[in-house]
């Protein structure tokens, strides 16, 4: 099978720059960078995975995308009470 290509179009990438995934994820770039530089912390929430290539800094999507859904939250109501309120309670 031949692989047809349209002239101009490029490739979609599998790896963004560190301004596009700090944007990406919804945080910020000093974000980002403690997290290369200081690693791990206790009561910090670590940065995701990333490739260093020479001085370059990329992220891949497929990363940031499992990074943001295992600090996903999602909040439970209580049965009776859309606030989390049971009944019976002001």
């Amino acid at each position: 099978m031949i692989k047809q290509t349209i002239p101009g179009a490029q490739p979609k990438r599998k790896t963004i720059r560190e301004t596009e995934a700090a944007h990406y994820i919804g945080m910020s770039v000093s974000f980002l960078r403690q997290g290369r530089m200081e690693g791990a912390r206790q009561n910090r929430t670590a940065g995701p995975p990333y490739h260093k290539i020479g001085k370059s800094v990329r992220y891949r999507i497929d990363d940031l995308e499992a990074w943001l859904s295992e600090h996903r939250v999602v909040i439970t109501p209580i049965a009776g009470d859309i606030h989390g309120r049971s009944s019976g309670q002001p």
